[in-house]
């Protein structure tokens, strides 16, 4: 018969060990039941439905397409308005064509003149050493669909949102004539028309340039509206 025996102040390895386990199946099952309080509890404000309706439209409209437009709009004119570097500028220009070609598709002018209106000052400021990349920019928005987007609108977009497209237009410049009137040549919807006109005859003399060069377009269509556009204009000089 063996007698187990310990030095004093030291503990039975085996009386440490079940305590050990005791305290382990005791923090277990406290995480346990800590884990399932916090599932519970999550479900439960997932499920609660006390929030007021005009609450969840107010943060519902915080993540809308409009909404997230006018980020785009507001950070982009405060990179164009901080960054003076002109090369880091440029590559500004990118994303700022593609913004614009998606806002004139919808329809939103009122953005679009915002970021057509730092384009057009800094394409006519001469002295700018970004002025080559805002008129590439120009450039690029006129060979694009932007034309088409516009007229897409001009019959059911009311007095003041046209007044901002027409403003938008004529801030582009002379560069953007020649498009407006080919695509006045085609349009047979007589709101659009007249609104067309209204924009090419608020170019003044400048509209009036291009307009008598494309008298002698070989397209007859093209020819016929330069001459009904100089006659407009010969009217709003009266």
């Amino acid at each position: 018969m063996s007698v187990k025996t310990t030095s004093p102040g030291v503990q039975d390895p085996a009386a440490v060990d079940g305590t050990a386990h005791g305290c382990n199946g005791s923090a277990e099952s406290a995480g346990a039941l800590a884990f399932s309080d916090v599932r519970d509890r999550a479900l439960e404000v997932e499920e609660a439905s006390d929030d007021p309706p005009e609450r969840i439209a107010a943060w519902l409209e915080t993540v809308s397409t409009t909404s997230l437009g006018a980020l785009d709009v507001a950070l982009l004119l405060d990179l164009l308005r901080i960054d003076h570097d002109p090369i880091r500028w440029g590559t500004l220009m990118t994303p700022v064509v593609r913004l614009l070609d998606d806002l004139l598709l919808v329809g939103d002018f009122e953005a679009a003149r915002q970021l057509v209106t730092v384009l057009a000052s800094e394409a006519s400021n001469e002295g700018s050493e970004r002025r080559s990349h805002a008129m590439d920019a120009i450039d690029i928005l006129i060979d694009s669909a932007t034309v088409r987007h516009i007229t897409a609108h001009l019959a059911t977009i009311g007095e003041a949102q046209f007044e901002v497209a027409k403003a938008m237009c004529v801030s582009l410049g002379e560069v953007i004539v020649r498009p407006l009137v080919e695509a006045l040549s085609t349009e047979e919807r007589p709101a659009a028309q007249a609104r067309l006109t209204e924009i090419v005859v608020a170019f003044g003399p400048v509209g009036r340039r291009t307009i008598d060069r494309l008298k002698s377009s070989p397209h007859l269509a093209i020819r016929r509206t330069a001459l009904q556009l100089l006659s407009a204009a010969t009217e709003d000089r009266a």
